[in-house]
């Protein structure tokens, strides 16, 4: 992982369970998260057995039961939910950094909407409940290696399957179909999401919030329900969708999937098809304290089902690619920025131009994220200007009581020993004897 990484990782792992042959799965899934995903900080689990079988999963891992894992991570597992077999949880990464601070420190861990139920047309309430799988919401503080904190909200989920969207099977109740409960229940799941968001977003601390999981949705609209799209703020036009409904997030979520190029976005082959179910979305918060990236470990979806069963190789672990995003913290890095402005040589004459070279450079051993720079001028607005080079945008002059400042950034991180160039631009004018206007 490149150094200032926050690293949060989400998996299906396919109703892992200590049942059968558990110990062939146990021996991929150690490779799998040590040699193909490096051990991330936080990992949300799907379609984990129960707490018992997240603890034997960490302890494989964490004691290099198998020989793939070198590196302790020392995980700790929790899984909250006590009923049906697909359960969500988290692995948190624990091993030391900064002296003796724990990598990850949890500060909650709360199951969302439990027994929250699923309204019938008619309003009724004796169809189910609304998740089958409560979402699990993480509140933790991740500790880089220079002893500074980034808080970070963690929403795992595990929305309804899309087996039935389109079945015509009749049913008793209000719904009529079976098709017409899966569809209802997408949108009123995906709806409750978007409230959560809202709710998490509407704090006066603003937080940095990332949700993770298998949403057995596309990140785009199906035609029948925009889950995505109503759970990231950007829900499809109502004549496009079978059924359509609101989205209370008022700052919309970006979908890390986005940020890859086409042929990469996939996490599942359905029928020969590769679609993305899996995702990993962020607000803006995130995007301003961070850089974020979206992995995926290749180890599942192109290979065939029969690699399940071979202890030699870790593929086919699951029928879903893991993920991670990881996110470069700014404050995790230790940057170390120098300025050098070069003036003309000859005085300038008034009417004329006075040319300056500003020179950014990264002395650090690390990058330095979205790097920003102030010039101060002594000269009105007006008269100056700034040449952006190299990746860098500059507003435009702004007055102060000394003159006009100028503010610069830069999007792309500056590699160590990197630099950049500015031109500044300021028309000359004879100091004494004229009033400057």
């Amino acid at each position: 992982a490149p150094a200032g990484a926050v690293r949060i990782g989400s998996y299906n792992i396919e109703n892992f369970a200590l049942t059968g042959d558990f110990l062939t799965r146990l021996d991929k899934l150690s490779e799998v998260f040590c040699q193909y995903l490096g051990n991330p900080d936080i990992v949300g689990l799907v379609e984990i057995a129960n707490q018992a079988a997240a603890d034997r999963l960490a302890a494989a891992i964490n004691t290099n039961e198998f020989g793939t894992c070198p590196d302790n991570p020392q995980y700790t597992a929790t899984v909250l939910s006590n009923s049906g077999s697909q359960r969500l949880g988290y692995l948190v990464k624990t091993a030391p950094v900064a002296g003796s601070t724990a990598r990850v420190t949890v500060d909650s861990v709360t199951e969302m909407f439990v027994g929250e139920p699923l309204v019938a047309p008619d309003g009724s309430t004796a169809s189910g409940v609304l998740f089958d799988r409560a979402p699990l919401l993480l509140a933790a503080r991740v500790t880089g290696e220079n002893g500074e904190e980034f808080p970070v909200n963690v929403l795992l989920n595990h929305t309804l399957s899309l087996l039935d969207v389109n079945s015509l099977s009749t049913r008793s109740d209000s719904w009529l179909t079976a098709g017409n409960r899966s569809r209802g229940k997408r949108l009123q799941q995906a709806v409750m999401l978007s409230e959560l968001v809202e709710a998490i977003q509407a704090d006066p601390t603003p937080a940095n919030l990332v949700l993770i999981g298998d949403y057995n949705a596309f990140d785009f609209s199906d035609g029948y329900v925009d889950v995505m799209g109503i759970i990231g703020g950007t829900p499809a036009p109502a004549d496009q969708v079978l059924l359509n409904g609101p989205s209370a997030v008022t700052r919309p979520l970006v979908n890390l999937i986005t940020t890859k190029p086409e042929a990469e976005r996939y996490s599942y082959v359905f029928e020969g098809n590769i679609q993305t179910l899996d995702h990993a979305l962020v607000n803006d918060t995130v995007l301003a304290n961070t850089e974020a990236r979206l992995f995926h470990a290749r180890v599942n979806s192109d290979f065939a089902t029969d690699n399940a069963a071979d202890p030699t190789v870790p593929v086919r672990t699951s029928d879903h690619d893991p993920l991670v995003a990881e996110l470069r913290v700014g404050r995790f890095l230790d940057a170390d920025l120098a300025v050098v402005v070069d003036s003309p040589r000859k005085p300038v004459p008034s009417g004329r131009i006075a040319r300056f070279d500003v020179t950014v450079a990264n002395l650090q051993a690390a990058d330095a994220l979205q790097p920003a720079l102030q010039v101060a001028v002594e000269a009105l607005p007006g008269r100056v200007r700034i040449v952006p080079m190299g990746g860098w945008t500059c507003d435009a002059p702004v007055a102060t009581g000394a003159g006009s400042e100028v503010a610069c950034r830069r999007d792309a991180a500056m590699a160590p020993g990197a630099m950049a160039r500015l031109r500044l631009e300021v028309d000359a004018v004879r100091l004494g004897g004229f009033q400057d206007v």
